[in-house]
């Protein structure tokens, strides 16, 4: 009898749920009959196993061919709710991709927020231009009571870019020891102006602008204002200037 019963648990399982409940039914029968003959150690070998519910398990087939330790662990078992990786396990693959996304995104913030800051805060720590004085002539060589045209080349620098640019002073002198040094441009329009030697005088050949040769003033013409006048020293017999441009047609003198 023993037997039995153990073969019959073992089916139970695999039988279609008409069968199992034959089977369950036979089972009864049996505990019933060892119950009524007295026989209290056959009595529970085919004790009944509780009626299948398709409310609470679903299909009968698809539970019975789950994995026998999904029927077997309690979905509130510890087993089932603790953490999957023990503590002080190597990261797994997301994590790495989680640290490396976050590790790439902070170095493009920098490359591009550090040139934005600089580009903001930097004209607030530029240190101002340096003017040096450039030699354009001894004083000796400079004829008195006639203007002299003197050109030279000065480098630019615009950023990482060094230029060279074509610059042209005035110079005048009464004595030989004083001189006076005028920009090279005419004041409305930055065109370059002259000496009109038969007039004595400065002109302009854009629009006919006219100058006085000692002070620079507007004789007539367009432009609306004098000459622009430039630094200018006498050292060790060398004529020196510092070269300054101005904004061109405006009445105020202001520094391009």
């Amino acid at each position: 009898m023993q037997r039995l019963a153990a073969v019959s648990r073992r089916l139970r399982p695999s039988l279609s749920p008409w069968n199992s409940a034959r089977l369950q039914k036979f089972s009864q029968s049996l505990h019933r009959a060892h119950e009524a003959d007295g026989d209290p150690q056959h009595a529970g070998c085919f004790s009944p196993r509780p009626a299948f519910d398709s409310r609470t398990h679903g299909d009968y087939n698809t539970a019975m061919a789950a994995p026998e330790d999904s029927r077997i662990l309690d979905p509130a078992s510890p087993l089932l709710t603790s953490s999957a990786s023990p503590s002080g396990a190597p990261p797994t693959r997301r994590s790495f991709l989680k640290i490396a996304s976050g590790v790439s995104a902070s170095i493009a913030a920098l490359l591009v927020g550090v040139p934005t800051l600089r580009a903001f805060i930097s004209p607030g720590l530029k240190a101002p231009k340096t003017k040096n004085w450039i030699k354009v002539g001894q004083a000796d060589a400079i004829d008195i009571e006639t203007p002299v045209k003197v050109d030279f080349v000065e480098a630019v620098n615009d950023g990482w870019v060094e230029t060279r640019a074509l610059r042209s002073v005035w110079l005048y002198t009464d004595d030989g020891e004083k001189f006076t040094a005028f920009s090279g441009t005419c004041t409305h329009l930055g065109c370059s102006y002259g000496l009109d030697k038969e007039n004595n005088v400065f002109l302009c050949p854009c629009h006919r602008g006219v100058f006085d040769i000692k002070t620079g003033a507007v004789l007539s013409g367009p432009p609306p204002r004098a000459l622009d006048p430039l630094p200018v020293r006498v050292v060790d017999g060398n004529v020196q200037v510092i070269y300054k441009q101005f904004r061109s047609g405006i009445a105020e003198r202001v520094e391009a």
